[in-house]
């Protein structure tokens, strides 16, 4: 389950903001962000949890076959090169190496 936020303003507004108060708000939307990712990961958890107690069986496939034949087929390697290496960098920080 997703339920996003959306922190909206317009850019104009926001550049009038001296520069010392833009970085205090985005460090707290940020924050947010991520506190809102976390609550939505232990939610899914008990969620799944509890689904599971009451008999539904939850597949987890190993994704490695299927990296394995993306990487084959230089998927990874072509979006390595659009994203970049900061970029990609951080993808694989949180899933782990793809090419």
């Amino acid at each position: 389950m997703w339920d996003g936020f959306w922190f909206l303003g317009t850019r104009r507004a926001w550049e009038k903001l001296p520069a010392d108060i833009r970085e205090v708000v985005a460090k707290h939307i940020n924050a947010a962000g991520m506190g809102e990712r976390a609550d939505v990961l232990a939610l899914n958890n008990q969620l799944q949890n509890k689904l599971a107690e009451q008999g539904l069986a939850f597949n987890t496939p190993d994704p490695e076959p299927i990296r394995a034949a993306l990487r084959k087929a230089g998927f990874y390697s072509g979006w390595k090169e659009k994203y970049g290496e900061r970029a990609w960098g951080l993808l694989e920080q949180s899933v782990g190496s793809l090419s």
